[in-house]
């Protein structure tokens, strides 16, 4: 529940694997097996003031909700680019946009009338 403690784990584990000279690309990461806070069992010899970090997390959430997404953020998190992703390999889309389906229509030398066609009027 803590985005600073997460942060701090994500950064730790990029220096160890960081080359300098290879290139690298984006990529994001899946997390299973979340639990609820409750039921995790603390350490004896945890250092985080997890109710420090609560508050921050629950101030930050809270004005992101009455604000707008993002209006508070983490430096580690960047600011807004001006570019967009790469769309090089996106799909068409009307493979997954109804509203941008193509729309075919037949003429009476076809042998078709439009009523025939009902479907395609859009």
């Amino acid at each position: 529940n803590s985005t600073p403690e997460l942060i701090r784990y994500a950064l730790s584990g990029l220096k160890r694997i960081y080359r300098s000279g290879h290139r690298y690309k984006k990529a994001g990461m899946l997390a299973t097996g979340i639990v609820p806070a409750e039921t995790v069992q603390g350490s004896l010899f945890d250092t985080v003031d997890r109710e420090k970090h609560r508050r921050l997390m629950e101030v930050t959430d809270r004005l992101n909700h009455r604000m707008g997404r993002d209006t508070l953020q983490f430096a580690v998190q960047g600011f807004a680019k001006s570019w967009g992703l790469r769309q090089e390999r996106l799909s068409p889309g009307y493979t997954t946009r109804w509203e941008e389906l193509m729309t075919v229509g037949a003429n009476a030398e076809c042998g078709m009338r439009s009523a025939e066609l009902g479907m395609l009027d859009g």
